[in-house]
């Protein structure tokens, strides 16, 4: 390639000569300045679907998650998700999306949190499909959550687990421990806050936050621990293990997804 080059360099000179071809550099230098201007001048904001936006009942706003609402939607559709547990609830605002994506597969979302958040805005369809319990994630997914699936007529295995709690390393190592027994094969685990940093966040347009803190990479070290990997969660990267494949996205406090294996390979 690098001869080619050579030869095509030698013969354009030949025909517009030597000062023909510093003008024709010169003047491709200023197109790549310019459009790198241009691109840096621009963002790039999150776009949601129509379909999308009426079952949240409204747009995301900029958020510490908002460039993850869409994702999650995807991956839950992606996998037909009929059964998702969601760890952590907050004001709702990834419950709506992980309700809006259940509404399309016909599936249920249960949603526990340490505090109650029963009585957040959900439109009156995505009530219908919606269990939310207070109680310790990790006690209650140890000790009733069995059981209560069998109450409510449902296989205690989930189709996918999001967690979204304290960040604190101890207590994400916890749940991993508690709630991996449950994800069928083919099912994900997925994380928000994998890469809090120091307190502050990009979002996807560019925008930054200062509305976090520092939590000692918590979550990221936990699934490292599961992994048996180090990572660098101010990258976007992959990986494969024995019995996760895992991608991580590092924009807006990190997302990271972990998909089980159907079978763990013979190396």
């Amino acid at each position: 390639m690098g001869n080619a080059g050579s030869a095509a360099r030698r013969y354009l000179k030949g025909c517009i000569g030597e000062w023909g071809y510093r003008q024709l550099r010169e003047l491709k230098g200023q197109i790549c300045d310019r459009r790198v201007a241009r691109l840096l001048a621009e963002t790039t904001s999150t776009a949601f679907p129509p379909q999308f936006v009426a079952a949240l009942d409204a747009i995301p706003q900029p958020s510490d998650i908002v460039d993850h609402i869409g994702p999650l939607f995807f991956y839950l559709v992606l996998a037909n998700a009929r059964f998702v547990v969601e760890l952590g609830t907050r004001g709702g605002e990834s419950t709506r999306a992980l309700l809006a994506a259940v509404m399309i597969t016909n599936g249920r979302v249960l949603s526990i949190d340490i505090n109650d958040c029963s009585q957040i805005h959900l439109p009156d369809e995505m009530k219908k499909c919606w269990h939310f319990i207070q109680a310790d994630d990790v006690a209650f997914g140890r000790d009733e959550f069995p059981s209560w699936c069998r109450r409510e007529g449902l296989p205690a295995q989930v189709d996918v687990v999001f967690i979204d709690t304290s960040h604190l390393y101890e207590h994400t190592v916890q749940e991993i421990d508690v709630w991996r027994n449950y994800v069928r094969p083919c099912g994900m685990m997925i994380f928000h806050d994998t890469n809090m940093g120091e307190g502050a966040y990009r979002r996807q347009d560019g925008t930054f936050s200062l509305g976090g803190w520092n939590n000692e990479r918590g979550v990221i070290k936990a699934i490292e621990q599961l992994m048996g990997v180090k990572y660098n969660e101010n990258a976007f990267f992959v990986d494969v293990g024995k019995e996760w494949i895992l991608r991580h996205e590092p924009l807006c406090n990190g997302l990271t997804v972990l998909f089980r294996r159907t079978s763990t390979p013979t190396l």
